[in-house]
């Protein structure tokens, strides 16, 4: 019996693959382990992904390269964010900026290869970071002259994640491994 499961996994992991080889062949691209709609959800995936990355890796790269020039700028001279909330600690700023980059290696991953357990974990850490980042600056509103766009920019990354975690989805019929 445990064989016989062995041998069907086998023989299926087998067409998959024969149907990989196929899509390539074919010039489509490669698919990964979503449910139906396999290319469409992985391109969605990939670009929220990006988008996300891209988002914190902007702000996070400003704070690591010109901490000073961050924390009295964010996001515009005008509407500098950041230091409102003073006092000034160069240290804390650049810690910020460099625990917010780490993310973006990761999602680089997720990028090349979509695989459902590694864009959740991604998702789930932009969320761990944004969901009390957003919260706090709810409960601790500094300047209301610009809170639509303070507000927009702390609930896209949170909707947007939210937005692509059911995708991640695994189908029910993938082949058992032994």
């Amino acid at each position: 019996m445990h064989r016989a499961v062995r041998v069907h996994a086998c023989v299926a992991a087998t067409r998959s693959q024969q149907a990989l080889v196929r899509r390539k062949r074919s010039g489509a691209s490669a698919t990964t382990d979503f449910g139906d709609g396999l290319v469409r959800t992985a391109t969605l995936l990939r670009t929220g992904i990006i988008v996300l990355a891209l988002w914190q890796a902007g702000p996070a790269l400003w704070a690591v390269v010109s901490p000073e020039g961050f924390y009295w700028a964010f996001p515009t001279p005008d509407h500098a964010w950041v230091s409102a909330h003073p006092p000034y600690n160069e240290h804390l700023v650049r810690d910020l900026g460099l625990a917010a980059l780490q993310l973006v290696p990761v999602a680089a991953v997720c990028v090349k290869w979509p695989q459902p357990v590694f864009v959740r974990a991604v998702l789930i850490a932009s969320l761990v970071f944004s969901l009390p980042h957003m919260v706090y600056h709810e409960t601790h509103v500094a300047h209301t002259h610009d809170l639509l766009w303070q507000r927009a920019a702390l609930w896209f990354p949170i909707l947007l994640a939210i937005s692509l975690l059911p995708l991640t989805r695994a189908r029910a019929k993938e082949p058992v491994r032994p």
